[in-house]
């Protein structure tokens, strides 16, 4: 039985680890979920932007355009960060 778990549980996390897009040095400001699950790639991890995960404030600057993703009161929003 311990076996079947065990192999239950590995499925399960490649599985789910598949299913998710890819947070790289080319994937910074990609997003993914929607809502209050939405979450923006940092070059490295998905970032959230809930009221308790620390990220209030946080700032990504965005490779592939002039913009920066803000971590707000309201959630993730999008600035331009190029000059006028």
């Amino acid at each position: 039985m311990q076996r079947f778990i065990f192999a239950f549980l590995v499925g399960a996390t490649v599985v789910s680890g598949a299913c998710m897009p890819p947070c790289g040095a080319a994937d910074v400001c990609a997003v993914t979920g929607r809502g209050s699950d939405t979450e923006v790639c940092d070059g490295d991890h998905w970032r959230t932007c809930g009221t308790d995960d620390g990220n209030h404030g946080l700032r990504i600057a965005c490779m592939s355009s002039p913009r920066t993703a803000v971590c707000g009161t309201d959630g993730w929003t999008f600035e331009n960060s190029g000059t006028p």
